[in-house]
């Protein structure tokens, strides 16, 4: 708790002057507020690092440590600084415990995964095409709009690709004249004539090109007053100072990330200005999102949250319980109003002190699945998968490498790899039955865990990295331990099941509200699954109690996307009227 603390104390106050104010305000956006979150990962993650290795050197008093560089910080502005942060720690604590230190540059073992870089002749060829059916897109609106359009803009087709397809036809059917854009293409495109790609690069004009280099010239100064401000007593821990683990932090954003965050913020509010009536984000944690919430925000445009996951929150004894990284009152609620999946959030955004005006309560149509022909389904996505049809599928839906670090209520990385060969060692031993682990792209663990299997023999334990919703499909068994997957397996009728973390109170609370079994030891794993398989009266309570979880916290487990799309549509159409946001609780229905 001290660690949480001190970083969310320094993540406020380190942009601030000797008068309060906040010295990267550029343009009227304060970039802190953009980066806050990070700021506050970054810091409670090395803070705990500090705490941990600290705490073993004191325990083991070695005369020598040899460590291996890791790239356990992978990903956002992370990069450069999160692969050197043990050796950052290492070298602060060697003075106090006198230990010969020896680095290791790689560690082939847990190499990252990540999908191979695009060709130059590929990405060529999709940029024409890109470009190709934009221009057609654009004749096609001019030839054929009838009427003012209501404009709905969203960040990136990343945003496009969360929403789901379903969500976004029905906002584009909700009116013959609603269109929604998207401001970075990622080499994407999309043939819908009202689904467009807003490019930035038409904003870049003389004027602002110079509005942009005026602005960045101010970066060194920030520099130069982080180094100042982040040098004070504050920045002491376990009495040590705390600011070399964090300098390179701080000049990785200000050298390679407040320029392009800046720029964003000069040609994003042209794009904002030019006749847009909703913006609409699916995480309020990323720089650019906080950036064009807040430009929304000045120029009185609606702004919508649109989670694409499941809130998460402890509550326990009707009181809620939660860490610095999970309290929304320690940082701004920026958006007009947020979409919230089930009644469960609903009470959990309440209690973390959003006002419920605020919240509109529309089911997770991401989700959705028509059971149906769920035999047929399960046939198809265990032939894709290479699973056999009788053998049974216990799928493990892990936490992301980044979710770990930011997220004090997770098991952190040797506990993790603990675990996992605790659930490979049991699973090895059970006939018949096939061990799935379910990454993120990228994830750390990738590597490791296939290493690990491998030791074993490797017949029954398979490393997924993609193909959630056809491992869904084949699974007979679902488990989590803090994953929102466990919530989007309820949708698909399958039996979930909740690793118990040492705390007891894990972030998505499942099994305490009875829409899971919880596992508090791994070897009680395969008496768990017995009885699901071998217990037909168990397995239909168990399947019932999460169909009455679902019921009791949804509006209606069918129809979401035409219910959300019919919200998205409405909201926009009164932001294009000038109707304040007060307003807009009416669609909550």
């Amino acid at each position: 708790m001290e660690c949480e603390e001190l970083a969310l104390s320094l993540a406020r106050e380190w942009s601030k002057d000797e008068d309060g104010s906040d010295f990267t305000r550029v343009n009227g956006i304060p970039l802190s507020q953009a980066i806050m979150r990070f700021v506050y990962y970054h810091f409670a993650y090395a803070l705990r690092a500090v705490h941990g290795i600290a705490n073993l050197l004191e325990k083991e008093r070695p005369g020598q440590v040899r460590a291996a560089k890791q790239n356990d910080l992978s990903g956002g502005f992370y990069g450069i600084h999160g692969r050197d942060l043990r050796k950052e720690i290492l070298k602060l604590l060697q003075p106090r415990y006198g230990y010969e230190l020896i680095w290791t540059e790689n560690a082939e073992s847990v190499a990252n995964v990540a999908p191979a870089p695009m060709g130059g002749l590929t990405r060529l060829i999709k940029t024409l095409v890109i470009l190709g059916v934009d221009g057609c897109k654009t004749a096609f609106r001019k030839a054929f709009d009838r009427g003012a359009p209501v404009n709905i803009l969203v960040p990136s087709a990343s945003d496009i690709g969360y929403l789901r397809p379903a969500v976004v036809r029905n906002v584009l059917r909700a009116g013959e004249n609603v269109n929604l854009s998207y401001l970075f293409n990622e080499l994407n495109c999309y043939l819908h004539p009202r689904l467009t790609h807003r490019s930035l690069d038409k904003y870049k004009t003389p004027e602002t090109g110079k509005t942009v280099r005026e602005l960045a010239g101010a970066i060194a100064g920030m520099k130069e007053k982080t180094r100042n401000r982040l040098g004070d007593k504050r920045f002491v821990f376990r009495g040590l100072p705390f600011w070399p683990i964090v300098e390179n932090f701080f000049n990785e954003f200000f050298d390679a990330l407040a320029p392009q965050y800046i720029e964003f913020a000069v040609l994003a509010e042209e794009a904002v200005k030019d006749d847009v009536h909703l913006v609409v984000i699916t995480t309020n944690t990323m720089p650019y999102h906080i950036l064009l919430t807040l430009l929304g925000k000045r120029h009185q445009v609606p702004v919508l949250h649109i989670p694409h996951g499941f809130s998460d929150g402890i509550i326990k004894d009707g009181k809620l319980i939660q860490g610095g990284e999970r309290n929304l009152l320690n940082f701004p609620f920026l958006y007009d109003l947020e979409v919230v999946g089930l009644k469960y959030n609903v009470n959990l955004r309440v209690k973390k002190g959003i006002d419920p005006k605020k919240l509109i309560l529309a089911g997770i149509p991401q989700y959705e699945v028509q059971l149906d022909d769920k035999k047929s389904k399960r046939t198809a996505a265990r032939k894709k998968l290479g699973l056999d049809p009788g053998e049974e599928v216990v799928a493990f839906a892990t936490e992301r490498s980044a979710d770990r670090m930011m997220n004090s209520a997770l098991l952190d990385g040797f506990e993790t790899v603990r675990l996992y060969k605790s659930l490979i060692s049991v699973m090895e031993r059970r006939a018949g039955s096939r061990l799935v682990f379910k990454f993120r792209v990228g994830d750390e663990l990738i590597a490791l865990t296939r290493e690990l299997a491998a030791k074993s023999g490797g017949k029954n334990v398979l490393v997924l990295a993609e193909s959630l919703q056809d491992l869904l499909w084949a699974s007979d068994v679902v488990m989590i331990i803090n994953s929102s997957v466990g919530v989007e397996a309820l949708y698909y009728d399958v039996p979930v099941v909740q690793i118990m973390t040492p705390s007891g109170m894990p972030a998505i609370q499942l099994e305490a509200e009875g829409a899971a079994i919880g596992l508090y030891d791994p070897q009680s794993l395969p008496a768990i699954l017995d009885r699901l398989r071998n217990d037909p009266e168990y397995r239909e309570a168990r399947l019932t109690a999460q169909r009455e979880f679902l019921d009791k916290n949804l509006i209606s487990r069918t129809g979401g996307a035409k219910r959300m799309g019919k919200i998205v549509a409405e909201i926009a159409l009164a932001g294009k009227n000038g109707k304040p946001a007060a307003d807009f609780s009416r669609v909550a229905l």
